[in-house]
């Protein structure tokens, strides 16, 4: 029941802050049931100044049996994020630009730079730019209820894509970080922390 799981998360989240560094952040994913709950758990725990972010992962997709429902159609899930302090490590992430985002740089100036204009003084130069800044709702990582066929199910329910796992430790680690995961579960975020050279817990 809900109250059991809540009073499990309640301990089990307060020892991950206590063994956190801190410069350490804490990422817990959780469907429409429980996240409410979550998130004061987590305010209480971390401290509403170190919650960071609630991460919209767009499930994309309203084909299939969950279409069907007489209601809107849920399409995503969410991930929060918290800090234990207030300098979390965070490692900036982009996207390349799309055709259309390139094709709006469109201007060169005496130089040969391509650019694009922002206001009548002001540019932003390609070349100084990394993409597209990761925003906080990722539409862009596929869940396991649209990819159907990808050699990384492992046919544990609520497993993660290696692409989500894969954008948290390289956002919020450096290569010298400990990662730890206290669910495992189908062991993504340990394969990727490997993957990505990390330690892992």
């Amino acid at each position: 029941g809900t109250d059991s799981y809540i009073h499990m998360m309640y301990e089990r989240i307060s020892l991950m802050k206590e063994l956190l560094s801190e410069s350490g952040s804490f990422y817990v994913h959780c469907d429409w049931r429980v996240v409410g709950f979550l998130r004061l758990l987590c305010d209480e725990i971390f401290g509403v100044n170190n919650f960071q972010r609630e991460i919209i992962w767009s499930l994309s997709g309203v084909s299939g049996y969950k279409s069907l429902v007489n209601n809107y159609v849920r399409g995503h899930d969410t991930l929060l994020y918290y800090s234990k302090s207030s300098n979390p490590i965070f490692n900036k992430l982009y996207l390349p630009y799309s055709d259309a985002q390139l094709k709006r740089f469109n201007a060169v100036d005496e130089n040969g730079r391509h650019y694009k204009s922002i206001t009548k003084t002001k540019r932003i130069y390609l070349e100084d730019t990394d993409g597209v800044p990761i925003s906080d709702v990722w539409s862009d990582v596929a869940s396991f209820q649209t990819v159907v066929n990808s050699p990384e199910i492992q046919n544990y329910p609520t497993q993660k894509p290696e692409k989500l796992i894969d954008r948290i430790i390289s956002a919020s680690s450096r290569d010298d970080s400990i990662i730890a995961d206290f669910f495992c579960g189908s062991g993504t975020t340990l394969s990727v922390a490997e993957k990505l050279g990390r330690k892992w817990i």
